[in-house]
């Protein structure tokens, strides 16, 4: 396995495996019109989007089964294929950019959890965060505010 920095082409492929595991994952914590529009979040404009604007990275096993990104100190798109999930592979991916944000400099990161990945951040050390008012249109799905001090 290797982690390489998201390739536009890259869009098709991770489109596919996110959509995949928001049916199978995501759907034991949302309802199926929650389901319904959680999955319109991630086209693949969206997806082209995010690589360009932000510092994106892959995880290869002969095919991409995960990806992260970075966005100033913001820690988001975390998505594992659903047939990997409970491997390791989340872990080494947020473990991958918090020394990524550690080296540019970066001493706190946050992020905004769904529901069913919010244990996980627990268990990586992040602590919920205070929300005084969030205007965002996906606070909906990603409710829980969380941060970590990088050491």
């Amino acid at each position: 396995m290797k982690i390489r920095r998201a390739k536009p082409e890259d869009a098709e492929e991770i489109y596919k495996f996110r959509i995949d595991t928001i049916e199978k994952i995501n759907s034991k914590d949302y309802t199926q019109n929650e389901i319904d529009e959680f999955k319109k979040l991630y086209s693949k404009k969206v997806i082209v989007e995010k690589i360009k604007s932000t510092d994106m990275f892959c995880i290869i096993d002969n095919k991409i089964i995960g990806t992260i990104y970075l966005q100033g100190n913001k820690i988001g798109g975390l998505f594992i294929k659903s047939d990997y999930i409970n491997k390791g592979i989340g872990t080494k991916l947020l473990k991958f950019i918090e020394y990524y944000a550690k080296n540019k400099g970066i001493k706190k990161v946050k992020l905004f959890s769904t529901r069913t990945a919010y244990n996980f951040y627990l268990k990586q050390g992040y602590k919920p965060a205070i929300i005084i008012k969030e205007d965002l249109p996906l606070t909906k799905y990603f409710n829980k505010k969380l941060e970590k001090k990088l050491s």
